[in-house]
């Protein structure tokens, strides 16, 4: 038999009772009890899959005593994979080998984007380069100081109307 209702939703004795305690708690408790329950769901839920796999673990060590020829076909698989995984490693390191951009920045570090063939800079500041206007031989805008240097240049140009 209802003896509350809460948002139009009649409440037995029980959920009542609860009600009225979770209205009585400071926000504080009710805060901690909820991320209290949150840890030990999570916490459940690690317990599942880890026994979960042990479980997969289980079965797959009696397959493979049962079955040896499918354990030589999986080692074969991965010797495979190793020489995938060797070929990109060799391809990474002539990459990692490549000439550098020997762009300066203002702050004095350099790019270190890779070059491109017959160029001294990557792409991105060759463009930059090219783009360049002439007259007033302004930096890339790729920090605060070559703003500066971009501002002081354009003032010095207004100034002595050199545009």
């Amino acid at each position: 038999m209802p003896c509350g209702i809460v948002n139009g939703k009649p409440l037995t004795d029980k959920e009542n009772l609860e009600h009225q305690q979770q209205q009585n708690t400071p926000p504080s408790q009710e805060q901690a009890r909820r991320e209290e329950h949150e840890q030990e769901g999570i916490r459940e839920r690690a317990e599942a899959l880890a026994h979960k796999l042990a479980q997969t673990y289980d079965e797959l060590t009696r397959l493979l005593e049962q079955n040896p020829e499918v354990g030589r076909q999986v080692t074969d698989t991965t010797v495979k994979h190793e020489g995938v995984y060797r070929r990109l490693k060799q391809r990474l390191e002539l990459a990692n080998a490549s000439p550098r951009c020997r762009w300066v920045r203002q702050d004095g570090t350099t790019c270190g984007s890779p070059q491109l063939r017959h160029h001294i800079y990557c792409f991105a500041h060759k463009q930059m380069m090219e783009a360049r206007a002439l007259a007033l031989r302004l930096p890339a805008p790729e920090d605060a100081n070559a703003i500066q240097v971009w501002l002081m240049r354009i003032q010095k140009a207004l100034i002595e109307d050199t545009f």
